[in-house]
């Protein structure tokens, strides 16, 4: 930190001298207080663009309140607000605040009016698991929003409808939601917000951990004019799944191809109903538009009995009507559960897929690096500092449980008879060596890109 008078050192002669970057370097070292101070050296700068430290702010943990009681009530730092860019908010749930339904210094994000990055986080809350929970989001969101998250890092139900605000903002790109529920009766949300038409730049669109019927998903795809990337790693809200019933996805799928199947490039599912697998009835295959998609082996071809004890109905959904069949690039895993499905493909590539080029193939690896990751950030989560009552180390324990198993498996086997079979076929075979858990616990639904990274690739 700066003590009081070496701040006064940065004169107004030194300051127009750095970068903007030299200048959010400073202000990270700023006290609080002191911000006011050299805001009002910072206007002089530059006539034509404001400084780096006014563009990005980041709100963590229990400074939350605090930070935001200074920018809603010193003068200097309320006009910084206008020309902030992006906002990082993450806190913990607290129960007073489910009455305060502008509450969070909700008013504050009003006023960034050029706004364009949102990304807010709730951690792990002090009530129970089963209990309701409520999103509070600014009345008016700026026009310039272009990304937005809203995220919980632990298991709620809050109404899928509190976030039609967002569906509705006609200039949102890319918008990812965690853990939100479609309350009521099935179409309720389509009730409740209305038609679409269609009238959203909305590109990208992620449904984690989320709840929700296929008529709710099909008045959510009806905002965008031209959604292009899709995630719904999500479980299904349907109260009629048993083990001797077999869930159709037609509906879902129809929702997808009659709201944006023209437009859409990449799809990445993984549906769960009530627990139990759900494979997906004919309909990936109208899909016409389909070039990237992730899925696992279970919604392409059924397991014959759950846990090995239960022997699952006769599915009749044939591969052919399964695999959109403009494919270039499939993700699937894990391999020994993939490995029946894939030469399947590959022996009929010519009639099912005839584009597909790369196959991503997931397999469970985890090296020394990534368990010390794991580690750390379980180590981080449980941290008895950051938990206040009883409800939250109960809420950890199962991560505390685990951690005795966060040891290294590096075994990486090579796939060579099946990367001959790929060749023969012209088809590129990268092999990821992911961990579930790792992506469980740093980011849930992480994933289009996460083959990307090099050491874990081969």
């Amino acid at each position: 930190m700066l003590a009081a008078d070496q701040a006064q050192v940065l004169r107004p002669d030194l300051l127009s001298q750095l970068s903007n970057e030299l200048l959010s370097i400073i202000v990270s070292f700023c006290r609080q207080e002191d911000l006011p101070s050299l805001a009002r050296t910072c206007r002089r700068l530059h006539s034509h663009a404001f400084p780096a430290l006014y563009r990005t702010i980041t709100i963590n943990g229990e400074t939350r309140a605090s930070v935001f009681t200074i920018l809603s009530y010193k003068y200097d730092l309320r006009r910084m607000l206008k020309t902030t860019r992006s906002l990082h908010f993450s806190s913990r749930w607290y129960r007073a605040s489910r009455n305060t339904r502008r509450g969070w210094g909700m008013n504050t994000i009003e006023e960034m009016t050029r706004l364009q990055h949102l990304f807010i986080e709730w951690d792990y809350m002090e009530e129970d698991e089963g209990a309701e929970h409520h999103i509070y989001l600014p009345s008016t969101l700026a026009e310039t929003l272009r990304t937005c998250t809203i995220n919980f890092k632990c298991f709620t139900n809050w109404p899928l409808d509190e976030a039609a605000c967002l569906f509705e903002h006609p200039m949102l790109r890319k918008l990812e939601i965690h853990w939100a529920e479609a309350k009521g009766t099935e179409g309720s949300f389509l009730r409740r917000t209305g038609p679409g038409h269609h009238s959203t730049a909305l590109e990208e669109l992620s449904l984690i951990d989320c709840q929700f019927h296929a008529s709710d998903l099909f008045r959510l795809l009806s905002f965008p004019r031209a959604l292009q990337y899709l995630d719904i790693w999500s479980d299904l809200n349907d109260d009629e799944v048993w083990l001797e019933i077999q869930e159709s996805c037609e509906p879902y799928f129809a929702a997808i191809r009659d709201t944006c199947g023209e437009t859409l490039k990449g799809l990445r599912l993984d549906l769960w109903s009530q627990g139990w697998w759900v494979v997906p009835a004919p309909g990936l295959h109208e899909l016409l538009h389909l070039q990237y998609l992730e899925i696992k082996p279970d919604h392409i071809e059924a397991p014959k009995e759950w846990e090995g004890h239960f022997p699952l109905p006769q599915i009749d959904c044939p591969i052919d009507k399964l695999l959109p069949p403009n494919t270039e690039v499939l993700k699937i895993g894990p391999y020994a559960s993939a490995y029946p499905v894939l030469l399947d493909i590959l022996e009929r590539k010519a009639e099912l897929v005839p584009s597909l080029r790369k196959i991503i193939l997931s397999v469970y690896y985890r090296d020394e690096s990534l368990a010390a990751q794991l580690t750390t950030a379980v180590e981080k989560e449980t941290d008895t500092r950051n938990y206040s009552t009883r409800t939250l180390q109960d809420q950890t324990r199962m991560i505390l449980e685990e951690k005795a198993t966060f040891k290294p498996s590096t075994n990486k086997a090579t796939f060579e008879f099946f990367d001959a079979i790929c060749k023969h076929n012209n088809i590129e075979l990268v092999v990821l060596y992911e961990d579930p858990t790792r992506k469980e616990i740093f980011k849930e639904g992480a994933g289009p890109a996460l083959w990307e990274i090099a050491d874990q690739v081969i």
